[in-house]
């Protein structure tokens, strides 16, 4: 069973009227003293409970959503504009459509009903429950804006509970100012809300050449955004006079973008191409040349990014390219939100040999835990030789070895893979047993009787198998957790800063347990 434990605050929450859009959040939902009293204006029922099981009917999975809302931010609701983020919907045979996170900078993970109303109006009656925790159940409310000589703050409408959407040409949109606010029993607002949602289902396609296959590796060097020096490499396909280029953002090593070659032999690339779903930010992403005005903020002077429409790189002379252009890998399409950027860009070709990889570091091995029916390996690894050399990804796998022996993943075990293996690709992650969050990578693994866990990068650049020495973490209790009966009385989240974290979702964690018998464990885990 989940458990979530919090501690309420009481804060007045007001609309910061100056805030500017921001980007996605998820926090948790706390117990706020209102602005404004709402004292039997409108009550919540007491006996529904949150809808946490997906719908029956015809889902809509990975819609593009874009919404203005609010989240707070140092007990002031500020304005955001998500852009890009994924969302699902469910059509029911019965006339319903169901809404899986109705709000756009809160994560619930439960449905929102609407009903099919004249024509392609669609009507969400209110107050609906969509989180429960110790200290009660929020619900999905409209509200209206309330004024006071404190400030201005949202209350849940007394006369009319009722949001409508319009649903046609495959496009969920919101109707009305009115504001699609999270709120107690009572209809005090928490502080999010969407004001504005449109959800598209994506009819975008992913660029790709005929042949995949036929590529040439290129170097591709760049400045980052903050400015420092890095290297990859990339995969080139040219079939004239179309020319595609992967491998320029490592959560997404198998997308393309497609270009151009004119008459001079320039490589020319269009923005707003569509790269897929990024699973770290649960967002859609895509590639966009950009352009930079240099601005002064609180941190200094910076780089202010615009949407241009090409990108051009030209010949080097030397069988590669350059250019003095930028592109950011961009989460939505709507405004600039870079997920990856790139300047002082230049390919040159790419010597394939034989070279030592990079030993991973920062293991951690947590033992197989019978409560949790698994256990886990968590280690950081690079795309670099011994000496700095910049490795092909494509061609760097790890290997993990349990107690002495090499282990092998095996299908029934690890059912998305595609077939068994000891290789393990160093990009792969299919989100569910393996994970990649940049350079680390987390590993859960079902089955126990050993005490200690090992990790060894492996190359096959230049024809030959080169590998690493192996990293070997042993557990720190030293006792294997198979069979021991004990119950955890309680849960706890931190982030990697240090911060607690009352509801997780998806990113990396530190997870504190504490059993029944007065032990505490404590470790790196990953919430999906």
């Amino acid at each position: 069973m989940k458990h979530l434990y919090v501690t309420s605050l009481l804060a007045a929450i007001f609309i910061n009227t100056m805030a500017q859009p921001g980007g996605k959040t998820d926090v948790q939902p706390r117990v706020l003293q209102p602005a404004v009293s709402a004292t039997g204006a409108v009550k919540a029922p007491s006996d529904e409970k949150p809808v946490t099981t997906q719908p029956e009917g015809i889902l809509y999975k990975n819609m593009y959503r874009v919404s203005q809302g609010y989240k707070v931010e140092s007990n002031s609701a500020k304005l955001t504009m998500p852009d890009g983020i994924i969302n699902d919907m469910v059509e029911a045979g019965d006339g319903t459509i169901w809404i899986k996170d109705p709000f756009s900078t809160f994560l619930s993970g439960t449905w929102l009903k609407a009903e099919k109303s004249v024509g392609d109006t669609v009507v969400a009656r209110l107050p609906q429950p969509v989180f429960s925790q110790s200290d009660g159940t929020y619900y999905a409310w409209r509200m209206t804006v309330k004024t006071t000589d404190s400030g201005s703050t949202y209350m849940a409408d007394p006369n009319n509970q009722e949001i409508k959407f319009v649903w046609r040409n495959d496009s969920l949109i919101k109707v009305g100012d009115d504001l699609l606010g999270l709120g107690n029993s009572n209809g005090q607002w928490t502080g999010y809300g969407d004001l504005q949602i449109v959800m598209n289902v994506v009819k975008d396609t992913l660029a790709a050449p005929r042949n995949p296959d036929n590529t040439i590796s290129f170097t591709l060097a760049y400045k980052n955004a903050d400015n420092e020096e890095s290297e990859r490499i990339i995969d080139v396909a040219v079939e004239a006079p179309k020319i595609f280029v992967k491998g320029f953002y490592l959560r997404k090593p198998d997308a393309w973008i497609e270009g151009r070659l004119d008459k001079d032999g320039n490589a020319v690339f269009g923005g707003g191409q569509y790269l897929g779903i990024d699973d770290y930010n649960s967002s859609h992403v895509f590639f966009f040349p950009v352009g930079a005005k240099r601005i002064a903020s609180a941190g200094g002077i910076v780089d202010s990014l615009y949407f241009t429409e090409t990108l051009r790189l030209t010949p080097d002379g030397n069988g590669g390219y350059k250019t003095d252009g930028r592109f950011v890998v961009n989460e939505g399409i709507h405004r600039v939100n870079a997920r990856a950027y790139f300047k002082d860009i230049t390919f040159t070709a790419y010597d394939d040999k034989s070279i030592k990889p990079k030993a991973p570091d920062n293991v951690d091995f947590y033992p197989y835990d019978d409560y949790f029916k698994r256990g886990s390996i968590m280690f950081d690894m690079y795309n670099t030789g011994t000496e700095g050399e910049t490795l092909n990804q494509d061609k760097l796998f790890y290997n993990i070895y349990f107690g002495d022996n090499l282990y092998t993943f095996t299908k029934d075990k690890y059912p998305e893979l595609p077939e068994s293996a000891t290789d393990i690709p160093y990009t792969y992650a299919d989100n569910s047993s393996f994970y990649v969050y940049g350079n680390m990578h987390m590993i859960y693994f079902y089955e126990g009787g050993f005490s200690k866990a090992g990790v060894q990068a492996v190359y096959t650049g230049g024809g030959k198998i080169t590998k690493s020495d192996i990293v070997w973490k042993e557990d720190p209790t030293g006792i294997d957790k198979t069979g021991i009966e004990k119950l955890p009385e309680s849960i706890t989240y931190t982030d990697m800063t240090g911060r607690e974290i009352l509801n997780p979702h998806r990113g990396v964690y530190i997870k504190t347990v504490k059993y029944s018998d007065g032990s505490i464990r404590t470790y790196k885990a990953v919430v999906k």
